[in-house]
């Protein structure tokens, strides 16, 4: 089919190509649409920046550190096997922009789960064995 993504990519069906994202994921890095006129970052991606209706977006790469904005806990269908709830949030990125991701690496009733608390992205390489929301972030230690 000409699909120059790596195995286990997802497909959107959306006429932006994500493969600048999928591609960045996969080795570890985090991108995201910036408006050439105006700097604002935004996702997904648009034809045309919807702060300053006249700049086209470009790929830029992020920190990946953010904040949990909010959150939900989402539990799994009864038909799921072993299923544990997860946990949903919305992240606001250092850059400004706010993303909903997987969280990964605490438990959906850590006492330390609270909006405001440091993050930052978590790729592939270690999700615990992957599932789930395609993009992730985990409680950011290193603060």
């Amino acid at each position: 089919m000409g699909d120059s993504l790596p195995t286990g990519t997802p497909h959107t069906s959306s006429a932006l190509d994500l493969g600048p994202f999928w591609e960045a994921q996969h080795q570890n890095r985090l991108v995201l649409p910036q408006c050439i006129v105006c700097t604002t970052w935004h996702f997904p991606p648009k034809p045309i920046c919807p702060s300053c209706s006249v700049g086209t977006m470009d790929w830029a790469e992020v920190s990946g550190k953010g904040t949990l904005y909010s959150l939900m806990i989402g539990h799994p269908r009864a038909t799921a096997i072993n299923a544990e709830p997860s946990v949903i949030a919305v992240v606001e990125l250092a850059e400004g922009t706010r993303m909903m991701a997987e969280l990964v690496g605490i438990e959906p009733n850590a006492p330390s789960l609270k909006v405001g608390m440091s993050l930052r992205a978590a790729f592939s390489s270690e999700n615990d064995g992957g599932g789930g929301m395609p993009l992730k972030f985990r409680p950011d230690v290193r603060q």
